[in-house]
């Protein structure tokens, strides 16, 4: 006897049995494998060198052991992996010139090397890091040598610690470009450099850090900005670098925000230029050495958040003029939390103490007269060095003085 199925229930099946199918295969395109191939490299198709199978778009891929005799080769060219792991040495090639692409991340182990291509016609043309993916690179990325261009692209947000190193073998053409929005974590001493020549990134073709990247200074000793980052106009840009000093190496010019979160940054005498409507923010922890320049917005009003340390030697004060540490332009709004601490560092005095109400308010001159610009208002500590004068003039100064 011949059963009849109503149409819906028959469409209901058919629904299911469509989504079951996608199900299955989301769960494909999501394993993992780890190679199993040994020491000596070997082929990436060959399913009997991998854990689960051999890779394949939207896999977790993770190479534990150092590739000590051989390369693992045939690489397909169009890859899309959702990660890449190295932990141990080695080298990953294609029959021909390929490209890939990542979309979680690339992890690169600290001492490992990962070499891109090997050979003529086996390199890697792109390495993309999409802009989905958080990658650290705590270990070596070498490109290999050879006569077409060669490039690693970060379009999301990448670590270079301060072990870490993008670089090349040869004599030229490897190439690494920052994208636009994507994020690059500088962990070198010496920064980053727009030609290559020291830093985080080292390659001897373009470097190219694209206007509206964002870049945080994190590493664990004292640092350079370096030429890279002002190659470009960057968006934010973050110092946090606990108990230690970035120190930029030119003028630079913001569209973002400038953020300490911790550290000191030290603007080496170098004018820096925040957009309109961004933001200077100034952690509790943090310090910002203006030295003798000024901070400025462009085009319209910005904001100044200080609730750490704001150092500056310019001789016209703080705030509040033309030629002030924060420049009076565009009318910037200032905020000085509870912490905060305004400090004057010229040693030989000779500095406009700015007419304000201050937090905590330190005056460094150990010879010669600072002079106040007008009444002063300190609700915190008042710290003043033996041998310096603060001449108030007319001027008063009042406020809870909790300490002088």
């Amino acid at each position: 006897m011949k059963t009849l199925y109503p149409s819906s229930l028959k469409s209901s099946f058919h629904w299911y049995l469509a989504i079951g199918l996608l199900f299955a295969v989301g769960i494909a395109n999501a394993q993992t494998t780890t190679w199993t191939g040994g020491a000596a490299g070997g082929n990436w198709n060959a399913a009997g060198n991998w854990s689960n199978g051999a890779p394949a778009n939207g896999y977790d891929v993770i190479i534990n052991t150092d590739q000590t005799s051989g390369t693992i080769n045939s690489i397909p060219t169009g890859l899309a992996l959702k990660s890449l792991t190295i932990n141990g040495n080695c080298t990953l090639a294609g029959s021909a010139n390929i490209t890939m692409s990542i979309t979680n991340g690339l992890s690169v182990a600290l001492s490992k090397t990962l070499i891109l291509g090997n050979g003529a016609n086996t390199r890697f043309t792109t390495l993309t890091l999409d802009a989905t993916s958080t990658s650290t690179i705590a270990g070596t990325v070498t490109i290999e040598n050879g006569g077409i261009a060669r490039t690693i692209v970060n379009n999301g947000d990448l670590s270079i610690t301060s072990t870490g190193l993008i670089n090349e073998s040869g004599g030229g053409g490897g190439a690494f470009t920052l994208g636009v929005n994507a994020t690059l974590r500088v962990g070198s001493t010496a920064g980053i450099s727009a030609t290559g020549a020291s830093g985080n990134v080292q390659v001897l073709g373009t470097i190219t850090f694209s206007a509206g990247a964002n870049y945080i200074y994190n590493g664990i000793a004292d640092q350079v900005a370096g030429t890279g980052l002002t190659q470009n106009t960057p968006a934010n840009l973050t110092i946090n670098n606990p108990g230690n000093t970035v120190t930029l190496s030119a003028g630079t010019s913001i569209s973002g925000n400038l953020n300490l979160t911790s550290g000191t940054l030290a603007t080496n005498n170098f004018a820096v230029t925040l957009a309109t409507t961004k933001s200077l923010t100034v952690s509790s922890g943090s310090t910002f050495n203006a030295g003798t320049t000024q901070i400025l917005w462009s085009g319209g009003s910005g904001v100044a958040n200080i609730d750490g340390i704001f150092k500056t030697a310019n001789a016209n004060g703080f705030s509040g003029g033309a030629n002030t540490a924060i420049r009076s332009t565009n009318s910037p709004t200032i905020t000085l939390g509870g912490s905060s601490t305004i400090e004057y560092t010229v040693l030989t005095g000779g500095q406009s103490i700015t007419g304000r109400t201050y937090n905590n308010l330190t005056v460094d001159n150990t010879s010669g007269t600072n002079t106040a610009g007008g009444n002063l208002i300190v609700n915190g500590a008042l710290t003043t060095t033996v041998g310096g004068t603060l001449d108030m003039s007319t001027n008063t100064l009042s406020g809870s003085l909790t300490t002088i």
